[in-house]
């Protein structure tokens, strides 16, 4: 890995010295204290350890990239005593992931393999392997003590959960065991292999959660992680063996291609699921375009150290290393694009017109209950939202109580709610789902009476989308049958946006221009609700949804609520 500052680069690598420079004044390392391992026992919450945990990893990366840079004694020596406080963690994995008893961590906790203990080896291993000619015998041995005890021996000693996940997990770590393998076991060939076997069936397993489509159901976010730890081993293998074989499955292309199908808007991507607001990794993204000759989406500049707060080394280092002038060939691609086997419809017009729906399941790995949720804006706002993921907790990632907070909730989406009952979680999906497009028009639909529960006495449901891209207007049909009379329905509009409801007229306006929706029935009941929402990040947000109430005796309900843009 060699680094060569060039104009590209040279913002990340300004805020990585400028980041030195405050690290350097610094007296003491942060530490990692009981409290937060016990609060998480106690509360469920996840953040007070996890700000000192990300902290501490701030710091190791921070170093780390300035020694790469500027390999000085005074940096390598900060980078060696922060080295050093890592290796004498408890455990390099979350509480989030160890395993409890009786309200306490097991006694073999602290050996979890996870997401960040995989990272974590990765990360040390790396620096081990570039640095070992000027890192001292003591931090030498000390990184490969304790990887060996952390990561590679409990991974050879037992199947893991992870190996068979058909998601990030088994990417994460499969691929950073892997690139540690690489970086540490050249003269251990045959530790070597049997790490490179748990290796491969994590890799199969990550590549079997996507269809030909190329679709990560789990969001931009985590296909940047996921794929993007993939792509980092699969060349790091290539390098060190000369050996394409990571690179060759043809399904690889199709996910490459995947965020620049998901852009809506400038540089913005749909959050269905778990998503959040994405700034994608340059040097990922570049490696892809030369790969995998694939269009990138809108981007301009380099990442910022800053892009995540988790301070990946894997990812910050090649985006220092790999982002290249191809950057500057990225763009808006405005398109029309289809994910068959997922069955997500993107619109991100030229004129600014932005769509996005879904029909799907209600089981996908980060699940919200979306089944025939939309999202409607201009340009880079959209009016009508998928708030995306919420902030992480114990309970967060219980089934029995994830659906009862509002961003997992279908309550939290753009579906109605029948009878009072909302869609459930499980192995629902839609069902003869339809997709037409002409010049001037797309017709999206599918059934989804399947994705409510039985009590909702749905006989059928059919949603129908009728988009006109071209004169930024949508027509929304909704037709039910049910199998008793006296039924209501709740149409659930969810938006940032403080809608203004006059005279049968809902409209939010935004930046860029004004959505209304005005043939409202006189008999229709219209209620605006604020709703907090804390965010990815722990930080309130305020949405706003409207509902439209309509009580009716028949056993047939049909509605066409029309949104138009005026801009």
């Amino acid at each position: 890995m060699k680094f060569i500052e060039n104009t590209i680069n040279k913002l990340l690598v300004e805020e990585i010295l400028a980041a030195k420079d405050n690290i350097l004044k610094m007296k003491t390392i942060p530490s990692i204290d009981l409290k937060g391992y016990q609060i998480y026992l106690k509360e469920g919450n996840r953040s007070v350890f996890e700000t000192q945990y990300f902290e501490r990893r701030r710091l190791l990366s921070v170093m780390g990239l300035s020694v790469l840079i500027e390999k000085n004694k005074r940096d390598i020596e900060c980078l060696e005593n922060i080295i050093w406080q890592v290796c004498s963690e408890y455990t390099w994995g979350l509480p989030a992931h160890l395993t409890i008893k009786d309200n306490t961590y097991e006694k073999n906790a602290r050996y979890c393999i996870d997401l960040f203990s995989a990272e974590t080896a990765q990360t040390l291993a790396e620096f081990y392997e570039l640095y070992k000619e000027v890192f001292s015998t003591e931090i030498k041995d000390r990184i490969i003590y304790e990887i060996n005890n952390r990561v590679f021996t409990p991974l050879l000693d037992k199947k893991w959960d992870f190996e068979d996940k058909e998601n990030n997990w088994s990417a994460v770590i499969g691929s950073s065991v892997g690139m540690a393998a690489i970086s540490m076991l050249g003269d251990n060939p045959l530790r070597q292999k049997q790490i490179f076997q748990k290796v491969d069936k994590c890799l199969e397993s990550y590549l079997k959660g996507f269809k030909n489509d190329g679709a990560c159901v789990e969001g931009v976010g985590y296909w940047a992680y996921g794929f993007g730890y993939y792509c980092y081993f699969a060349e790091k293998y290539k390098l060190a063996f000369k050996n394409n074989k990571y690179l060759e499955n043809p399904l690889l292309k199709s996910i490459a291609n995947f965020p620049v199908g998901m852009e809506i808007g400038r540089g913005k991507f749909v959050q269905f699921a778990d998503s959040t607001i994405a700034e994608l990794p340059t040097g990922l993204l570049c490696y892809c375009k030369k790969q995998f000759s694939v269009s990138l989406p809108y981007t301009k500049k380099v990442s910022s150290l800053y892009d995540n707060e988790c301070y990946r080394w894997a990812e910050l280092s090649r985006n220092l290393i790999w982002t290249n002038s191809t950057l500057n060939s990225s763009d808006t691609t405005f398109k029309t694009k289809y994910f068959e086997d997922e069955q997500w419809l993107i619109i991100n017009e030229e004129n600014g017109f932005l769509f996005a729906a879904k029909a799907g399941k209600n089981n996908d790995s980060h699940n919200h209950n979306d089944v025939g949720n939309f999202v409607l804006g201009f340009k880079d706002e959209l009016f009508l939202i998928d708030f995306g993921a919420g902030q992480y907790t114990k309970d967060y990632f219980n089934d029995e109580k994830r659906y009862n907070m509002l961003v997992n909730r279908s309550m939290g989406h753009c579906v109605p709610i029948i009878n009072d009952n909302e869609e459930i979680f499980g192995n629902y999906k839609a069902s003869n789902v339809i997709i037409n497009r002409s010049k001037e028009k797309v017709t999206f639909s599918m059934n989804l009476e399947n994705v409510y529960p039985l009590i909702t006495n749905l006989i059928s449901f059919n949603r129908e989308f009728d988009i006109y891209p071209h004169k930024k207007f949508i027509d929304i049909k909704d037709n039910m049958l049910f199998d008793e009379k006296d039924n209501k329905v709740y149409q659930n509009f969810v938006s940032k946006i403080k809608p203004i409801t006059n005279n049968n007229t809902i409209k939010w306006t935004g930046s860029y221009g004004t959505l209304t929706l005005d043939n409202i029935s006189d008999l229709d009941d219209v209620v605006v609700l604020q709703e907090k929402i804390t965010n990815h990040y722990g930080t309130y947000e305020t949405i706003y949804r409207t509902l439209i109430r309509k009580s009716f005796i028949s056993k047939t309900y049909s509605s066409k609520l029309t949104f138009y843009i005026d801009t």
